[in-house]
C-alpha cells in the first residue's frame, strides 16, 4: 500500500467512525527545518483544541499494525482530548498566560520561512522561539502552541516581554535533567543489554552527559538556563563541547585532546543524516562553552 492509498483509506475510516457533529480536516502544515506534513485535525461544538495527527507517523507502523488499529488509536486520542481539553482561554487573556510562556531552540537557516511568522531572538546560528504550555484544570501540562506575531499584536506585547517571561518560566516549568549518558541509556535498555554495553574502559572513552528537561521534549533549550553550563564546566575545570544531538537534548563533554572539533562536527553531521528525523535536527556542528569567557561560542 502506498502512502496516498493509506491516507485515503485512513481518512475514510475516520469519517465513518467519528461522532455526529465532529468534522475532520486534512491540510499541510509547515514544521521545523522546512518540513511540510499532512495533518489531520478535528472540530466539534465545544471542542477548544484538537490533536494534530500526522498520518506519515502512522503509515510507518503499517507493517506491524492494521490500518483499523491505527485509526482506532487516533480516535482514542481524539476522545481523550475531547474529555480533557487544555485551557485555551489563555490566548484571549494576556494576564493569565504570563506564567505559561516558555522558549525552545530551533535552527535559523533551515527555518527562515517559519521564523517570518514567529517572534524570535537570534542566538548564534539558532533561534529562540516561544510557545505556551497549555494547562488543564489541575495545572498539568498537556499541550503546547507556538506564539506567533498575530498573538503578540492582540496581546499588546513585545518580543522582549516574551523573553523576560520565558527566562523565568522555562526553568521552573521544564526543570533541567543532567545525567551521564550511561545512566540515561540504562533507563532505556534491559539490564542485560546495559551490562554488555557499558564497561569501565568504554566509560573512560566516552565521558558524555545528557542535558534535557523533565519532559525530554525540546530540552536543548536547557543549555540557556542560567548557570547550567558554567556550573558543569567549573566542576570539571575545563571548557565544554556541546553536541546538539537534537532539539530535545544536547550532549556535554569536557574538551580534551581525544576528540577534535572537526571529528565531532563530522560525527554530528552523519548522525543527523542517518538517525535523527529531519524535524528534530538542531544543528550540524558542535558548540564550545568557554569557561574563561563564560559564554557559548560556535
Amino acid at each position: 500500500m502506498t502512502y496516498q492509498e493509506f491516507l485515503k483509506e485512513l481518512t475514510a475510516y475516520l469519517r465513518r467512525e467519528l461522532p455526529d457533529g465532529t468534522r475532520m480536516h486534512l491540510s499541510q502544515v509547515l514544521k521545523t527545518n522546512g518540513l511540510r506534513l499532512d495533518c489531520i485535525t478535528f472540530s466539534a461544538p465545544g471542542l477548544t483544541v484538537s490533536p494534530a495527527v500526522y498520518p506519515e507517523d502512522y503509515f510507518s507502523r503499517l507493517s506491524t499494525c492494521s490500518l483499523a488499529s491505527l485509526a482506532d488509536e487516533i480516535l482514542s486520542l481524539y476522545r481523550d482530548i475531547s474529555r480533557h481539553s487544555p485551557d485555551t482561554s489563555l490566548f484571549t487573556n494576556p494576564s493569565r498566560l504570563r506564567p505559561y510562556v516558555v522558549f525552545r531552540l530551533i535552527q535559523q537557516k533551515q527555518n527562515r520561512e517559519l521564523l517570518e511568522d514567529l517572534p524570535h531572538i537570534p542566538f548564534l546560528d539558532l533561534a529562540i522561539v516561544f510557545y505556551l504550555l497549555l494547562p488543564c484544570g489541575d495545572h498539568a501540562m498537556t499541550g503546547s502552541a507556538l506564539i506567533r506575531h498575530e498573538h503578540l499584536r492582540s496581546w499588546h506585547m513585545t518580543v522582549q516581554d516574551l523573553a523576560d517571561l520565558a527566562r523565568e518560566n522555562t526553568p521552573r516549568l521544564l526543570k533541567q535533567e543532567l545525567l551521564p549518558m550511561e545512566e540515561m541509556l540504562r533507563q532505556l535498555l534491559t539490564p542485560e543489554a546495559a551490562e554488555a554495553l557499558f564497561t569501565d574502559d568504554r566509560k573512560e572513552r566516552c565521558p558524555l552527559y545528557v542535558l534535557t528537561n523533565r519532559l525530554q521534549l525540546y530540552g536543548a533549550g536547557c543549555m540557556l538556563y542560567d548557570g547550567v553550563l558554567e556550573t558543569f564546566a567549573t566542576a570539571r575545570g575545563c571548557d565544554l563541547y556541546v553536541l546538539p544531538s537534537s532539539v530535545h537534548e544536547v550532549l556535554l563533554m569536557p574538551v580534551s585532546e581525544k576528540f577534535s572539533k572537526e571529528e565531532l562536527d563530522e560525527m554530528i553531521f552523519q548522525v543527523n543524516r542517518e538517525h535523527v528525523s529531519r524535524e528534530d535536527i538542531l544543528s550540524d556542528h558542535v558548540y564550545r562553552y568557554s569557561l574563561k569567557d563564560r559564554k557559548l561560542i560556535c
